[in-house]
């Protein structure tokens, strides 16, 4: 079954056991993503597992409300996003976790990603370094180079999933790549 197929039936609640059953499988499927996704933007990995808790009971009760476009990916991340940032509110912080991990797995550069001039920089310079860099960016600029980057999100979903013009996604991932290359660079040669 599609996302959207799956949605629906969770969203069906005239039959609990195949709504039951689409929640798993949507589960299975992005649980990892969400966790993930969390876990960058509050930068507490306990912290991020009860959020993410909660962004699971909102697809559960707003799962009548999808809009089935093929587009779970970004509202998932939207909704996770809007739960993340509500939470720091609360407690009057923002932070960006330096991590590039998944599930405790260290994500290596792909070949097709080592083709690209920002990320050789990247990979070859000190972790810790572009770890501060990236933290330093503005938190529109982190979270949309860390949606393509390392969720692999097109621009499109980008747009979708920060609420923002696909424009807007463009000149964020420009502005962070420019400012990384030069902060690298300058770092380089003192």
């Amino acid at each position: 079954m599609t996302d959207d197929q799956l949605m629906k039936t969770l969203a069906d609640r005239h039959s609990p056991e195949k709504s039951r059953k689409a929640f798993q499988a949507l589960f299975d499927r992005h649980g990892g993503l969400v966790l993930g996704y969390c876990t960058r933007i509050l930068a507490d990995k306990s912290l991020a597992e009860d959020v993410a808790q909660e962004v699971w009971m909102k697809v559960i009760q707003n799962s009548d409300k999808y809009e089935a476009r093929g587009q779970l990916r970004p509202w998932l991340l939207t909704l996770s996003r809007n739960t993340c940032f509500n939470v720091l509110r609360s407690r009057k912080s923002l932070s960006f976790t330096e991590d590039l991990e998944i599930d405790g797995n260290q994500l290596e550069p792909s070949p097709e990603i080592s083709a690209n001039p920002l990320n050789d920089l990247l990979v070859e310079a000190d972790s810790r370094a572009v770890r501060d860099l990236v933290d330093r960016l503005p938190e529109a600029q982190r979270t949309a180079l860390s949606l393509l980057l390392i969720e692999e999100l097109s621009y499109a979903e980008i747009a979708t999933a920060m609420s923002v013009s696909l424009t807007a996604v463009k000149t964020h991932i420009f502005r962070a790549r420019k400012s990384l290359e030069k902060d690298l660079r300058s770092r380089r040669s003192t």
